[in-house]
Parts: structure tokens; sequence; C-alpha cells
């Protein structure tokens, strides 16, 4: 065996292990895909060689994006922080893997999922648009809409269209700086929809979310690199690192433990966690400005408006904390 043939064995056989160290799953979905193409894993090598050679660039690239982000926001203070993160090359193997496996197993003409079909060390970085993830956390529902416009007018381009083919319509210009896809707003509660709408029609494709939480979804191309761009309260992201960590990771990882009492309780605290960001909601708009001129402060007397607002937001508190009441008896008799 040649020297380089002995290399390549060895990365093989450490990349199999650490992958499924890491992620035991992994080792069923690749043996799916391998029905089908039994050189898959030397596809999966390539893409490593290739991600861990280019991985500067993405760093260069978060800097940037996240450098712009705050800028944006010195004059009004509305994001409360900014996350980011760059997947390790694990987790890149570990997401093709796993999508890969399913275009193997499920019969789909779902483009999202097709895409994954033919993926290689040419062409991951046109088709994963999450390997650089950044998160703007806003403290109160309603400010959304402000970080929303500051994002729209710095990357929208209406002389650039929606990307429909992630190959075909990949541009990979340095200076090149737009909004690739319409941006997805997931709702928890069907009388959400009202207020992104509001916005303008067509401009979000508003999702029910089947995750329990809200969040608007953008993709940015900058310079040729895919940058997934996500906006939510603090509320939601409290859940949602509760969720990652207790239901996520134990389903993926094939913990022994309760799955249906994780989940039911992840409901359960998804539930509180609406019902918190209704009550503040309600704080920050007795406490804004526009409250104080209509008269909505201590000792004045509510205008019909602001005093319908004001029980409609309760009406909602006292619907979750009856849901919640009944998961909790339902909780003590199983």
């Amino acid at each position: 065996m040649s020297n380089a043939g002995g290399q390549n064995s060895r990365q093989y056989e450490e990349t199999r292990r650490r992958l499924f160290g890491k992620h035991p799953e992994l080792e069923a979905q690749l043996k799916i895909i391998e029905t089908q193409d039994s050189s898959f894993f030397e596809t999966i090598l390539k893409i490593e060689k290739a991600y861990t050679k280019s991985r500067g660039s993405y760093e260069s690239t978060l800097a940037q994006l996240v450098g712009e982000l705050s800028g944006l926001d010195t004059a009004s203070q509305t994001m409360h922080s900014i996350r980011h993160r760059l997947k390790d090359v694990d987790s890149l193997l570990a997401k093709i893997i796993m999508k890969r496996a399913q275009v193997s197993r499920d019969w789909t003409t779902n483009p999202e999922i097709e895409k994954y079909r033919n993926i290689s060390e040419k062409n991951y970085y046109k088709i994963i648009t999450d390997i650089i993830g950044i998160r703007i956390l806003i403290r109160y529902r309603h400010q959304w809409k402000a970080v929303h416009e500051l994002i729209w007018s710095k990357y929208y381009d209406s002389t650039r269209p929606y990307i429909s083919d992630w190959e075909g319509d990949y541009v990979s210009d340095p200076g090149v700086k737009y909004i690739v896809e319409q941006p997805k707003a997931y709702v928890k509660q069907e009388e959400d929809r009202k207020n992104y709408e509001d916005i303008g029609k067509n401009i979000l494709d508003i999702r029910s979310s089947d995750n329990k939480y809200a969040s608007i979804h953008y993709i940015i191309n900058l310079g040729g690199r895919y940058v997934e761009l996500q906006v939510r309260t603090i509320f939601d992201e409290a859940w949602c690192e509760c969720n990652h960590d207790f239901v996520y990771k134990k389903q993926h990882q094939g913990a022994k433990v309760n799955q249906e009492i994780l989940s039911r309780l992840s409901v359960i605290l998804s539930q509180h966690t609406t019902a918190a960001e209704s009550i503040t909601s309600l704080m920050y708009e007795l406490a804004s400005p526009s409250a104080r001129s209509e008269g909505l402060h201590e000792g004045s007397t509510l205008s019909p408006a602001p005093s319908e607002k004001v029980k409609k937001t309760f009406r909602g508190i006292q619907k979750y904390a009856e849901k919640l009441s009944i998961e909790e008896r339902k909780e003590e008799y199983e």
C-alpha cells in the first residue's frame, strides 16, 4: 500500500470513529446511503478536507457580518445581543449524512431535501446555507419589526431575484451582499400572522411553527458565503436552548431517557414562555411613550382601545394558564 493510500485509510478510520462516537445514530444512516452509493464516505472525506481548508474564509465572513449588524443597531439599540457560531466539521458532516440518508430512504420532490442527492466537495457550500449561523435576540416581541427593517434595508436587493436552483443560481462575486430567499417567519399561534403581514404583502413566508417557538429566518449571501440569520426573543431563545439540550440531543444520541415526558415538559415550558411574552408585551406597551400619551399610566383612566388590548392580553394569559393547569393535572394521574 502506498503512503498516500495509508494516509487515506487512517483518515477513513479516524473520521468514522470520531463521527460515530459523537453521533452514534449516523452509522445506521450511513448504511442506508451506502446501499445506493457504496463510496459515499469517500465523498464525506473530501468534504471534510475542503471545509477544513476553507474554514478561515468562513470565519472572516462571520466576523464581517457580526460587525455590520452591530453597526446597524448603534442608534436604536433594539437588539439585546448577537449570538453566532460556525459549524464545526463534525456537525457539518453529520448534517450531510442525515440529509443524504433522507434522500435515499424517502421518495420526495421537495427541493430542500432533493438538493442533497448529488452533494459533493464541489458544491456543499452552495447547498448548505447554515454553515454560518447568527442569531439576533430581542427583549420584546414588538421589536422584531424594527430589526427586520434594519436587515431589509441593508441586505434586500430588488434587482436580484430569489434563488430557485441552489447550484445554478449561486453567485460567488466577492462584493455580493443580498437576501437570497423569501424570509421565513415561524409563528406559534395563527392569530400572530397578522403582525407579520402588516409589513407588506408577500415579504415574509409565514409558517406555523412545529417546534413551539417564534422566529424569523433570513438567508444572506455575503461574498459567496451563505449565512443563516435568525431573529427571536430572549424568551424563545431560552426555550430553544432547553429543548435542544434535553429533547433534541437526547433523541439523536440514542440516550435511554423517557422521551415522552421530556417532550411533554418541553411543550408546557413553551406555553409558559408564551404567557411570559404576553405579560412583557403588555408591560412594554404600558411603559411606551405612546401609552403615556394615551393615558395608559398610573392613576389614569384607560381609553377604550388600549383597555380592550389589555383585556385581550389577559384573556390570552388566562387561556394559557387554564391549558397548563389541565396538562399538570394529567401529569398527576398518569
